[in-house]
């Protein structure tokens, strides 16, 4: 899904919302999760439920990945989602955010010369 407005008889998007298995590659990362939104505007993705973050052999999970594609920085922490659609309550099928959770990680530390 895309959420714009029509300048000019163009559509302007916005923002991008993706779930079910969504991949986002850089050159030097790899992100998975199961939701992501993307703010055009402000060039920031946000990857949401069973976040994995994969770089030069390292690897991080969470619940959530904030990637910042103008500074590079990636933030991720153990918020969770649950429940279907965005929007909404888990009770109607909507999604909600949960904090508390975990992030894990595995590094490879180079040897030292």
């Amino acid at each position: 899904a895309y959420t714009g407005q029509v300048i000019g008889g163009n559509p302007q998007v916005s923002r991008l919302d993706a779930s079910g298995g969504v991949i986002v590659k850089r050159p030097d990362q790899t992100a998975r999760s199961q939701y992501a939104i993307y703010d055009l505007n402000r060039r920031v993705i946000t990857m949401l439920g069973a976040v994995t973050l994969t770089q030069a052999g390292n690897t991080v999970n969470g619940g959530r990945l904030t990637m910042n594609l103008d500074t590079g920085r990636s933030v991720i922490d153990g918020s969770s989602v649950a429940g279907g659609s965005a929007g909404g309550s888990a009770a109607s099928g909507g999604t909600v955010t949960q904090t508390g959770g975990r992030v894990t990680g595995t590094f490879s530390v180079p040897k030292r010369n």
